[in-house]
């Protein structure tokens, strides 16, 4: 089996295949370096590589991260932990901490997961070979060294920004880790993106395909003006809005390089602050880790002949949990137009405002100034004002969000939250069974079948067939 795996890797490396990178990383042991399935270097003879599911596997191995396809560029990849489901959780709530600016701390993660922090260990070191604070080191050490070769940013300022209390601990971290210190990696490489007026600009790569014009239509029919557009139907500019740092950011797509061009421009007196959690923002707005040849080839065994997969298709985001939750509930039995004119008015009546290079923005409204509200700027039923102020108010009072608790509040039902989970928090595993939409479609394809099934055990066995990507397939049937 482990032989047959490493044919598919060669096959791969040899062909410098873009679909693979950061599904596994290839190490060169007569140079000590390790690389992306895309590195441009001559590809080395089979008898000097070792082949890894993780850069940290091979950083383990004493391997030290190549300067010229850069692993920390490749996208994430969670498919290496198969059916690992409590490790699996482990990993995305160490993102979320990384993505919201929380610390993380090792006993109140188990304590989350319902195990102990011994058997936590135990799950990372097994699967992993490393510890959970191994692990989260090297994270953060991989996304200093994308700002050091993307970025003019001070090392001081990179050290914060990737979760580094102290420069003197970064230095010495990024050393023992990766080989060199952080002025060595400067210094010998040419910064691929320098800053940017006002902000700064980075390169985040994608595993093709990608079907960008389906991403752009979905946005660009759902864009609220002023917290969103398009520069000449081609770049698309979402606001952001952090503690300490708020403006917008543009993203230009690069198909040729697999990945988008992305800047992001600062409010004046804001601080370059939050760049990681505005990594994360737009590769998940983008959906850009996504390993899309191996949910398409999920997706082909569970939709019937009649259906046609649009190849490439992501689950596109929204700007944050309460975001998503407020479109849904603006959503709700009105169509898309109707919907999108209401969440402007929500947007320009209780958004602050505010001009960023030249350019007025709007940004989402904060849940505090929604849940006292009279909102009737909004022609929609009471109830449904009640529960924009319900959802904020929850919001407001509770630091840690669990949307699955909004089903207690009134007016809240399983469908919002749900594509709350979706859209905000990028949930690669939500059916909308119940949307009016996917609900027609899938009759129509029930009627077109030949299958003996009744509708129900119909639409049951492609739930089940599609896991855990029924997100995807959802996006699928809005797309078909």
């Amino acid at each position: 089996m482990e032989s047959n795996q490493n044919e598919i890797y060669l096959r791969a490396r040899l062909a410098r295949d873009p679909r693979f990178d950061g599904l596994f990383f290839t190490g060169v042991k007569s140079t000590g370096i390790y690389c992306r399935s895309i590195c441009p270097a001559p590809p080395a003879h089979e008898e000097n590589v070792e082949y890894f599911k993780t850069a940290i596997a091979a950083a383990n191995a004493g391997l030290r991260p190549c300067l010229r396809c850069r692993p920390d560029s490749a996208p994430q990849s969670p498919a290496w932990l198969g059916t690992q489901t409590t490790l699996n959780r482990a990993i995305a709530l160490i993102e979320e901490a990384f993505s919201t600016g929380e610390s993380i701390d090792l006993e109140a993660l188990s304590d989350r997961l319902g195990i102990t922090a011994r058997y936590l260990r135990q799950l990372f070191k097994k699967y992993l070979g490393t510890s959970p604070k191994q692990y989260i080191i090297y994270k953060k050490l991989l996304f200093a060294k994308k700002l050091l070769h993307e970025t003019n940013l001070g090392i001081t300022h990179i050290a914060l920004n990737a979760g580094f209390e102290s420069v003197r601990n970064f230095n010495h971290q990024f050393q023992t880790q990766l080989g060199l210190t952080p002025t060595q990696t400067r210094t010998r490489t040419q910064n691929e993106a320098a800053s940017t007026e006002n902000g700064l600009t980075l390169f985040l790569n994608y595993r093709p395909p990608y079907n960008w014009d389906k991403m752009r239509g979905f946005l660009q029919t759902r864009a609220v003006e002023e917290m969103e557009w398009f520069d000449d139907d081609v770049i698309y500019n979402k606001t952001f809005c952090f503690e300490e740092s708020r403006g917008y950011f543009s993203a230009q797509h690069m198909p040729e390089k697999n990945g988008f061009k992305v800047s992001f421009y600062f409010a004046e007196g804001s601080q370059v602050k939050n760049l990681y959690q505005l990594n994360s923002l737009v590769r998940r707005i983008l959906d850009l880790d996504a390993n899309i040849e191996q949910i398409e080839d999920t997706l082909k065994n569970a939709i019937p002949e009649e259906m046609e997969l649009k190849s490439g298709l992501r689950v596109s985001g929204a700007g944050s949990d309460f975001e998503a939750i407020n479109r849904a509930i603006l959503g709700q039995q009105v169509s898309i137009t109707q919907a999108v004119k209401l969440l402007s008015k929500l947007v320009h009546e209780y958004g602050e405002a505010e001009f960023v290079n030249g350019v007025k923005l709007r940004f989402f409204p904060h849940p505090h100034s929604l849940q006292e509200a009279s909102i009737d700027i909004l022609k929609m039923p009471g109830a449904r004002k009640q529960a924009i102020r319900n959802v904020a108010e929850y919001f407001t009072n509770n630091k840690r969000v669990n949307l699955d608790d909004c089903l207690s509040l009134k007016g809240i039902g399983p469908w919002t939250v749900d594509y709350a989970k979706m859209r905000g928090l990028g949930n690669p595993n939500i059916f909308l069974a119940t949307d009016l939409v996917v609900k027609n479609k899938l009759k129509a394809l029930h009627e077109q079948s030949d299958t003996k099934q009744s509708f129900d055990d119909f639409f049951e066995i492609m739930k089940q067939d599609a896991q855990p990507w029924c997100s995807y397939l959802t996006f699928q049937l809005w797309h078909l």
